[in-house]
């Protein structure tokens, strides 16, 4: 939402993010006019245009283009003790990418039965969700400056943290 602001001039306080927990209680909020806006997922969005409940009024490709937003998690102890775990996960995942971008009309199929919406409103989304997927767990540099970048704004963390602190490469790439 920072991004947002002061891509528009607002400045970084030009915002006022407030977390109200579920998607279900933002949507709400929205609609008894509590908040002016929402920031969700894309399919949430569409969703709501479809239903003549609000409409999107940007995507934030437009303000942080190399924004991270897909990423994969496990704990140290995890990484440590099993790391074929983190493997085959990984390969298993990236494989799900994979078909995902090769199999456009029976992923859409598939994220609506899934997501409980109706196709034309996954047929958009997908559109903006594939592009955030990488397909072998690589991250942009770029991307990874303004991730890093985000613990000190946000005040998560006093100075930006190293590679090391937080992600390991040791996976990737990875193939499916």
């Amino acid at each position: 939402m920072r991004q947002l602001a002061v891509g528009e001039g607002w400045g970084k306080g030009g915002v006022k993010g407030v977390a109200l927990g579920s998607v279900e209680a933002s949507i709400t909020a929205s609609l008894a006019h509590q908040i002016d806006g929402i920031m969700t997922a894309t399919e949430v969005g569409f969703q709501m245009e479809e239903a003549g409940r609000g409409r999107v009024i940007t995507e934030m490709g437009k303000y942080a283009p190399t924004m991270i937003t897909q990423t994969a998690y496990a704990s140290q102890t995890t990484v440590k003790e099993r790391p074929e775990v983190v493997k085959r996960f990984l390969k298993g995942f990236f494989a799900t990418v994979a078909y995902m971008r090769e199999n456009r009309e029976k992923t859409v199929d598939i994220s609506a039965k899934v997501f409980n919406r109706s196709r034309a409103v996954m047929d958009k989304a997908y559109d903006f969700e594939i592009k955030t997927m990488s397909p072998d767990g690589v991250f942009d540099p770029a991307g990874l400056e303004v991730l890093k970048n985000s613990f000190v704004e946000l005040d998560i963390l006093p100075t930006k943290p190293t590679d090391d602190q937080i992600l390991t490469t040791k996976f990737v790439p990875a193939k499916p």
